[in-house]
């Protein structure tokens, strides 16, 4: 009900903004396929993280969805080509090792 409710809310306020701007944000309707599916995708990764800890171990799913930064900066760097500082690789690496050292406890 939750999941259902935030995205309705941001549905009925996202059309409000266009109703009012007449714009997606300075994107076309070229970019409006990918807005959507950026969209689905979205809702469906939070629904899919609150049946993992309603159904399955709280703790392996809160550990694996805790590395979504580290995927969207990879995505970024792969993608957009983005350049990652030393300290982001740095960063990314003590995730992975806090995540592997707390996943064996």
């Amino acid at each position: 009900m939750t999941m259902s409710t935030m995205r309705a809310t941001t549905l009925v306020i996202g059309a409000a903004l266009f109703a009012r701007f007449r714009t997606f944000g300075g994107l076309g309707k070229a970019e409006l396929p990918i807005l959507i599916f950026i969209g689905v995708a979205d809702f469906a990764a939070n629904l899919l993280l609150g049946v993992a800890t309603t159904k399955g171990l709280v703790s392996l799913a809160m550990v694996l969805g805790s590395l979504y930064p580290i995927a969207t900066a990879l995505l970024a760097y792969i993608f957009l080509a983005e350049r990652l500082h030393k300290v982001q690789y740095v960063g990314i690496v003590l995730a992975v090792f806090g995540v592997a050292i707390i996943s064996s406890f």
